[in-house]
């Protein structure tokens, strides 16, 4: 067998006239590799490279391609959900859904249903569906913005309202929701970090028709019961004021303007003065309707009439 003919070139290049190699076996580490390549595009990546690469390549295309056929898929979906709503007429749609909302109430449910199709995102958009409405839960953001947006667009036919834990209820924000509810007959405030007082005094004005009222630990003052009182006292049927600090006369300012008052709650309360007075006499002929009152944690004395004490509730 006849050995090839080997020749070194001036870079220590082995060259073989039938099998050119295009490497030098005594590259440093870092360094590049001498070529008699004119390719300037050429890249003298290894196979173990070139190879990992491609994998990468492959891998971002096979995401891209699964992101894309999601994609398509959902759309497709949406289509024959939307061909399958449209089946039955609006009217029966309408009356399904509202069964729900009775059943499981407004939120979550019509911001999940407005995502199924068209149709049904703008039945669930009508103001009937939002009559009763508790945004303590977090299913929506507790932002000024978003309950201005709601007020304007859901809410102008809505009877009950919960805003509990809301946090600052702004005297703009309070009577934006006054002028744009005005059929409220209850409102849940309590645990709100700061009321405007302003804005509660616009709703207690403008919604005629108040009958529940939830004021537990909204930090209130004495004024606005007085007002909430001398508006509303004869509707009110159900009032929570716990949790924050009134004169002693507030129970006697209850009795003499709520005869149809059936739950009444005081508890955790202080007042101005250590103790404040109560007439049970006067207090079962003022509010014979009572069925629930707290007064716990809150210091009450008996207060002794004409010599008549010791009346127990009924």
């Amino acid at each position: 067998m006849k050995r090839q003919r080997v020749e070194r070139g001036i870079f220590g290049i082995k060259k073989d006239p039938k099998n050119q190699i295009l490497f030098s076996f005594q590259a440093r580490d870092g360094e590049e590799w001498p070529s008699d390549s004119d390719d300037s595009d050429y890249c003298p990546y290894s196979d173990d490279d070139d190879a990992s690469h491609k994998k990468k390549k492959s891998k971002k295309m096979i995401k891209k391609k699964r992101k894309d056929d999601d994609k398509a898929e959902a759309s497709t979906s949406r289509m024959t959900t939307s061909m399958k709503c449209s089946r039955l007429p609006t009217e029966i749609w309408s009356k399904i859904l509202m069964n729900v909302v009775n059943t499981q109430g407004p939120l979550p449910f019509l911001c999940r249903a407005a995502k199924v199709c068209s149709m049904w995102r703008d039945i669930v958009s009508q103001p009937q569906f939002w009559r009763t409405v508790d945004l303590s839960y977090g299913w929506i953001k507790s932002k000024d913005s978003t309950l201005r947006w709601l007020v304007s667009n859901r809410l102008s036919q809505c009877e009950n309202i919960s805003l509990q834990n809301w946090g600052n209820l702004s005297d703009d924000v309070l009577q934006t929701l006054a002028d744009g509810c005005p059929r409220l007959t209850s409102i849940n405030l309590s645990h709100c970090k700061k009321l405007g007082q302003q804005g509660l005094t616009a709703i207690i004005d403008r919604c005629q028709n108040l009958r529940d009222v939830n004021l537990a630990f909204a930090s209130i003052k004495m004024p606005i019961i007085k007002h909430l009182i001398s508006k509303h006292g004869t509707n009110l049927w159900q009032l929570n004021i716990s949790g924050n600090s009134f004169t002693g006369a507030v129970l006697d300012l209850i009795v003499a303007n709520c005869p149809n008052i059936e739950q009444l709650d005081i508890s955790n309360s202080t007042f101005s003065s250590e103790f404040a007075p109560i007439d049970v006499y006067a207090f079962q002929k003022g509010c014979p309707k009572v069925r629930v009152l707290n007064l716990g944690n809150s210091k009450f004395k008996e207060k002794v009439v004409r010599g008549v004490s010791n009346y127990k509730l009924l």
